[in-house]
């Protein structure tokens, strides 16, 4: 067995020597010598000397080209710095006072938490929920990827350069072709790459503006569901009251029945009023746990989150008028400047779309290295074919939805005004109400509710009374 697998051996190293001796391993060897000797360098170097000089216009282009790229790079800088830093508008809430700055710094930590519990306000609950909310980290988010596409409308539009070349001889009728060395540039329309980054940008201010949109709708949320929970809180008082002054009226109506003075009707009516504001006692319980869980959900707080007691917020009037008020709302809210940046929009993108019924241009210089005769190198200048109108129908498109958008802009003016006067109207309404409760009818109802409660023991009036 031993001098089978010698004699195998042996037989293998003798015919692998016989090959090197008689050349059959020198194709591989010379393959490998024309890879290490072959420099397509020199070839390029020479294409490119000679293109630029038939084409010396190219480098005026290159030299636009490279300006609006880098003038895109910086509005993309400026836009991440914004982005980063998280500028949250001042129209909504005062996010720069230095006790909110503090809260914002505090509301990623356990600590927070801790605060919350103790006692909370409105300020607090906006200042954390800033931080906190997963709808408003989402709409950021959403606007740093649109920052993304200022680096791909350069990068899709850059030069192309292509370099081919044969790796061995190419056997022709006539001659050997040896080498093929092309240079190709493709150079957009003038203005396109400008448009592209003026689209962008609109793009960009649209993903601000729904982020400010997510904010304000976050903070709107906030206030609402705080007014609904102090009025929970004062109706649960003011139903505790109710049933301690209806209490004393039972025990008057059941000694009053004792003594033969009053009916035993008396004493159900009153009884049976004092069941029912039992009974809405555990209803405005469980609301309140409602209101504190959708807190706790604003805020991305767990379901373990009690919430502290609420400090009241003092009713305030409106410093400016209905005119002042439309005017403001025009010139800021969210849905009429996401309207006028999608017109905007859209506008640019017809002014691109009819730009592309002209060619782009794509120059190129192609030298061909050739046996016996040489192949002359040829200037290449190639356009693509256009078809005046083929881009119509998508113009067309265009332009129809841009009309669609001014019809949106309207309608949503025309709501700003309708919710402004209806919002004036509502808080001048509970203004007047809380001023008619106040100042009369809750002292006047106090004076007869005493007058009639005397006149009732004396027999005078009924229990209804």
């Amino acid at each position: 067995m031993k001098k089978n697998t010698i004699l195998y051996l042996t037989l293998i190293l003798t015919t692998l020597t016989a090959c090197a001796s008689t050349g059959r391993l020198s194709p591989y060897q010379s393959l490998r010598d024309d890879y290490q000797d072959f420099d397509p360098a020199a070839s390029y170097q020479i294409a490119e000397q000679t293109r630029t000089e038939a084409l010396p216009e190219t480098n005026q282009a290159t030299r636009e080209f490279s300006a609006e790229e880098k003038r895109l790079d910086k509005i993309r800088e400026v836009w991440v710095e914004t982005v980063n830093k998280a500028q949250l508008s001042v129209l909504f809430f005062d996010f720069k006072s230095p006790e909110n700055q503090k809260v914002r710094t505090l509301a990623e930590s356990d600590a927070i938490r801790t605060r919350l519990e103790k006692e909370v306000n409105l300020n607090l609950l906006i200042s954390v929920a800033s931080v906190r909310n997963p709808n408003l980290k989402k709409a950021k988010k959403n606007w740093e990827a649109t920052l993304e596409r200022y680096t791909q409308a350069t990068r899709l539009d850059n030069i192309l350069r292509q370099y081919q070349s044969f790796i061995d001889d190419l056997n022709l009728r006539s001659t050997q072709m040896k080498h093929k060395a092309p240079v190709m540039k493709h150079f957009p329309l003038p203005g396109t790459l400008s448009l592209k980054g003026d689209i962008i940008d609109k793009e960009v201010k649209l993903a601000r503006e729904r982020y400010n949109l997510v904010l304000r709708d976050l903070i709107t949320g906030i206030r609402v569901t705080y007014a609904a929970l102090q009025y929970n809180i004062e109706q649960t008082k003011i139903i505790k009251e109710n049933l301690e002054i209806l209490q004393q009226l039972e025990e008057t109506a059941f000694v009053k029945y004792e003594t033969s003075k009053a009916n035993f009707s008396d004493v159900i009516k009153v009884q049976v009023r004092i069941a029912q504001l039992e009974d809405e006692l555990p209803t405005l319980k469980d609301f309140r746990k409602t209101l504190v869980a959708k807190l706790a959900q604003l805020l991305k707080l767990d379901s373990t989150w009690r919430l502290g007691p609420p400090r009241p917020t003092p009713l305030r009037d409106i410093p400016l008028s209905i005119q002042s008020l439309i005017a403001s709302g025009r010139e800021h809210q969210q849905e009429i400047q996401i309207a006028n940046l999608n017109i905007e929009k859209t506008n640019l993108a017809i002014l691109l779309a009819e730009k592309r019924f002209y060619p782009d241009l794509s120059l190129g210089y192609s030298a061909l290295e050739a046996g016996r005769p040489e192949i002359p190198a040829r200037l290449k200048k190639v356009a693509t074919p256009f078809w005046f109108g083929k881009n119509d129908a998508y113009v067309r498109e265009t332009r129809l939805k841009y009309q669609g958008l001014l019809e949106k802009r309207q309608a949503a003016e025309d709501n700003l005004v309708y919710a402004i006067k209806d919002f004036v109207f509502q808080i001048n309404t509970a203004k007047r109400d809380v001023d008619l409760y106040k100042t009369s009818l809750l002292p006047l109802a106090k004076e007869a509710f005493e007058v009639s409660e005397t006149e009732y023991l004396a027999g005078k009036v009924s229990f209804l009374d």
